[in-house]
């Protein structure tokens, strides 16, 4: 699949999830106001909870499958997670070569770049709480 057709798909995953997530809220807070904790309320809630999480793991694998058609380096994408996903699922998503995508995961990561990189996501958190400061104090920007 090219770059604009996982575009297209990963927009329509979001969508989606968005969507769950406003149906489980939505359920949740009906429930609290009925004051209702059926075990059959629970099982809804609880089968709300499992489509979010199922949603969640598709937009990853389809945002993973993006990165790798980009170009990006997988440990640029992602950073904070400790379960790495089978290079089989990434490339079902994207209709991609299997051992291409296992040596994008395991691409060895050089010194050098990772201090580089690091060194960039220090500046961004920077600005971004000097933004947060500003939006907070209006008067500190005039």
């Amino acid at each position: 699949m090219d770059q604009a057709g996982l575009k297209a798909s990963l927009s329509a995953a979001v969508e989606e999830k968005q969507r769950l997530t406003r149906k489980r809220l939505k359920f949740k807070l009906e429930t609290r106001a009925a004051k209702d904790l059926s075990e059959a309320r629970q099982r809804v809630i609880a089968l709300h909870w499992r489509e979010c999480r199922e949603q969640r793991e598709w937009v990853r694998l389809i945002g993973l499958s993006l990165a790798f058609v980009r170009g990006q380096r997988y440990w640029h994408v992602e950073r904070n997670t400790k379960e790495v996903p089978a290079a089989i699922d990434i490339a079902r998503y994207g209709d991609l070569d299997v051992s291409a995508v296992q040596a994008w995961i395991d691409a060895p990561i050089d010194t050098k770049e990772m201090a580089e990189w690091s060194e960039h996501i220090k500046q961004t958190k920077a600005a971004v709480r000097e933004r947060k400061a500003l939006r907070r104090r209006p008067e500190a920007a005039e």
